[in-house]
């Protein structure tokens, strides 16, 4: 019995240990964002708080927000983003680029329903994925030196019926539209 409430008290001071670790990235990504010339009118930091973005609508630029080890951030025009996608488990499950006449490509699979099932395979079987361990927003950026910068949504084994993947694929979602219309945006401006 001494064992076992050892064994549980060392997962929850593993868990209260990295809430707030969390808590103090998001903290710190915070305080950047308030000591640069850049007004967030929308921002996103990942689930463990290691890298974020932040878009200022009004000077139509996006702030990219690596937290790890310190704080830095990364100015950008709306015109630097290549493109994006939603990744499930490495696979693509939407994306967005520069020059594309849809706009949003669906590669890879589909998402039914708005965060339905992912359908596909490799061996040509049609088959429905039920768990997911990870969900990423990858932006491909016009940076020969630091090309991708990616945010992690989701990152834990989970059903895909359950609210933790719902909430984590509604937020990248949401990220994965607005990086779809910056990047319509830049195509009509230039």
């Amino acid at each position: 019995m001494e064992l076992f409430l050892l064994i549980v008290g060392i997962i929850i001071a593993g868990v209260a240990w990295s809430i707030i670790y969390t808590n103090k990235k998001k903290k710190q990504m915070e305080d950047e964002l308030s000591n640069i010339d850049f007004n967030a009118t929308q921002k996103v930091m990942s689930e463990n708080g290691a890298t974020g973005i932040a878009i200022d609508e009004n000077t139509k630029k996006i702030c990219l927000i690596k937290n790890m080890p310190t704080v830095s951030t990364r100015i950008i025009n709306y015109n630097d983003i290549i493109s994006s996608e939603i990744l499930e488990d490495s696979k693509t499950i939407t994306k967005s680029q520069r020059g594309s006449q849809i706009g949003g490509a669906v590669v890879g699979g589909l998402l039914l329903g708005g965060v339905g099932a992912v359908i596909g395979g490799l061996s040509g079987k049609k088959q429905a994925e039920t768990k997911v361990k990870k969900i990423d927003l990858q932006i491909i950026i016009n940076d020969i030196a630091n090309p991708m910068h990616n945010i992690i949504f989701l990152n834990i084994e989970t059903k895909k019926d359950g609210i933790i993947y719902r909430s984590a694929i509604e937020k990248a979602s949401h990220w994965q539209a607005l990086l779809t219309a910056v990047i319509k945006q830049a195509e009509m401006s230039a």
